[in-house]
């Protein structure tokens, strides 16, 4: 099976808990457990890969995470991708996250291949947390119940990095967290 490799941006330690209760709360219900008996971490992808450098990219991906400091994540809504069949919480997009996932874009169209994944293709970005993937038709309203009996909306987090991962199965290969420094609130004049 050919490697696939994924480029995402990770949460502070009290959003990944929550949203690794959630898949523990689904797989101890019987409706999915894929996820939390994976390897990975709760994530939002920017991009999907079938091809790269190793080293180039992990270079790159740095380097990016240089450019941005930590950014704050609000999860409203909890959906479905319908040809897929996976359940996943939507998060609000900000201007920071839209620029970083057009840089990320933009650096890497030089370096490799894009895959043909509909929901990352230019333009087309669907950006996406995973609850619970390839799901069966009769069980994506339980879970999606379940989600919303997990978590209180909105769900305020904060993005603290960027890692690279392949999978099958799930490798984490590199994480560069954000290093920019928040530029300070201008005080108004007394």
């Amino acid at each position: 099976m050919a490697v696939t490799y994924s480029i995402a941006v990770f949460f502070d330690e009290e959003t990944e808990q929550l949203l690794r209760q959630v898949w523990r709360v689904l797989a101890q219900s019987g409706l999915s457990d894929a996820l939390y008996l994976s390897n990975n971490r709760p994530h939002i992808t920017l991009s999907i890969y079938k091809n790269i450098d190793l080293e180039k990219t992990i270079k790159l991906l740095c380097s990016l995470a240089c450019e941005f400091p930590v950014m704050d994540v609000s999860f409203r809504a909890v959906a479905i991708f319908p040809n897929t069949k996976d359940v996943f919480l939507m998060p609000s997009v900000s201007v920071q996250l839209m620029d970083l996932e057009q840089k990320l874009r933009n650096a890497f169209a030089k370096i490799t291949i894009k895959s043909d994944t509909p929901y990352f293709l230019p333009g087309e970005w669907t950006p996406h947390c995973s609850m619970a993937n390839d799901v069966r038709p009769d069980l994506l309203l339980p879970i999606v119940q379940k989600v919303m009996n997990v978590i209180t909306f909105p769900l305020n987090g904060k993005i603290i990095g960027l890692g690279l991962t392949s999978y099958p199965p799930v490798n984490h290969l590199h994480y560069c967290p954000f290093t920019k420094e928040e530029a300070p609130e201008a005080n108004p004049a007394v």
